[in-house]
């Protein structure tokens, strides 16, 4: 839990835009969404920010 909150306090919300912006497209890529602190942030496989991708890094793995 103190990894994610790191994470969660170092991916700087307040400043990332709210749909993704640029990176490549992904085809059958995921799309994420974060919703941390009143801000909800989306996100593809090729747009992450560094921030980004280290909360999806301090979540448990999606597959069971």
């Amino acid at each position: 839990m103190t990894k994610l909150r790191a994470a969660l306090g170092g991916a700087d919300f307040a400043h990332l835009p709210r749909v993704p912006t640029g990176g490549p497209t992904v085809f059958d890529g995921y799309l994420y969404v974060f919703v941390h602190g009143g801000y909800e942030v989306a996100a593809d496989q090729g747009s992450l920010t560094p921030g980004l991708q280290n909360v999806l890094d301090a979540l448990p793995p999606f597959e069971q």
